[in-house]
């Protein structure tokens, strides 16, 4: 998708627009000063000429000013302006640029261009690398979070499953020997229906706390989406969704475990068609190389997309918004991506909607990934 256009100056919001006041009048002002100050043409030549010489130096304050807030470009178009303001006072009032009394100015006015410039640009990297940095802290609160918050879904998993177990047999001893219609049978229908809920959690609480799984198995994203299409294709169709794939890289392998793949596929399909619900519309599974080493594969939705501010959270274990959702599904697909050195991400899909970008590492050409099972 393009990005927006933006203004070359930013002015939307009032921040915005003091600092381009502050810059501008600033200009405005030194250069008010300079036709104000008596010209060195006329009576003491040098002290007048260091009166300018001094109103000279404080334009380098707006334009130091406007490439630490704008860049580099805006920057140097502020530059451009001071230059041309000053090269006309020059002319004008100190005997013209070419005057040898004047070659110094005429370096201040090539100097004013480049000083913006390089002020922007080492300002543009403070920034390239300040955000780098906030991404890896993230990053790394993430991992800790999901590795701690793994051990402890693997002891609690642990402890409630063997247990559970024993409930689910008693309950079906029990549930055979009601009559049938009576409400003896009805309450053991919901004690087996409670103790099936709960396997499901604790198996997603095992999902969860299971590694990453990196190494170098390799599988194909056309052989996951296919396998992944195939469970949801019943689903979707009751919802009315079509399921569809797009993308010319879908036969490169990835290095990443088969079984892996299909549960990152998996569980960001059927977070789609949960966010769709209950209207119609499509989920979209393109895949693209991403540079010579990466593969992207994007899931779009035409759903109600994730707000902004929501984007970071999603991936933190039991965050969910549906009534019944565990909150894990996205952090599993997270661990997974991270575990095979990827990453997931979501942003706005093109048509409206959301869409998820997992980035993972290609494997070297001419690699075949293993025939997946048969599923369905």
């Amino acid at each position: 998708m393009t990005a927006p256009m933006r203004p070359f100056i930013p002015l939307a919001g009032w921040p915005h627009r003091l600092r381009a006041m502050a810059v501008f009048g600033s200009v405005g002002l030194i250069s008010a000063f300079h036709l104000a100050a008596p010209s060195p043409l006329e009576g003491d030549h040098m002290a007048r000429h260091g009166l300018h010489s001094a109103l000279e130096g404080l334009y380098y304050v707006p334009l130091l000013l406007a490439g630490y807030w704008w860049g580099r470009w805006p920057a140097v178009a502020c530059g451009v302006l001071v230059s041309g303001i000053y090269g006309a006072h020059t002319s004008l009032q100190l005997g013209g640029l070419l005057e040898a009394v004047n070659r110094g100015r005429l370096l201040a006015v090539g100097i004013f261009p480049v000083v913006a410039f390089t002020t922007g640009l080492l300002a543009d990297r403070l920034r390239r690398e300040t955000r780098r940095l906030l991404d890896a802290e993230r990053e790394l609160r993430r991992a800790e979070m999901l590795a701690a918050l793994g051990e402890l879904s693997a002891g609690l998993a642990h402890e409630i499953r063997n247990p559970l177990a024993a409930i689910r047999g008693s309950a079906e001893v029990v549930a055979g020997a009601v009559a049938p219609g009576s409400r003896d049978e009805e309450f053991s229908r919901m004690l087996l229906s409670e103790v099936d809920r709960l396997d499901r959690v604790v198996s997603a609480f095992l999902e969860f706390a299971r590694p990453g799984r990196p190494g170098e198995d390799r599988s194909a994203p056309a052989d996951a989406v296919k396998a992944t299409f195939g469970l949801l294709r019943p689903q979707a169709t009751r919802a009315g969704v079509d399921l569809r794939t797009e993308g010319d890289a879908a036969d490169r392998p990835v290095i990443c475990p088969p079984e892996a793949l299909r549960q990152v596929l998996l569980n960001l399909c059927l977070n789609a068609l949960q966010a769709m619900a209950p209207t119609v519309g499509a989920v979209i599974v393109r895949v693209e190389e991403s540079g010579r080493e990466r593969v992207r594969i994007l899931v779009d939705d035409t759903g109600p997309g994730v707000p902004a501010d929501r984007r970071e959270v999603i991936f933190r274990p039991f965050h969910t918004t549906r009534e019944k959702g565990t909150g894990l599904g996205l952090s599993i697909v997270a661990k997974i991506a991270a575990g095979c050195g990827g990453s997931v991400t979501v942003e706005d899909a093109p048509g409206g909607g959301a869409r998820f970008v997992v980035d993972l590492p290609a494997a070297p050409a001419g690699t075949r990934a293993p025939v997946p099972e048969v599923v369905g």
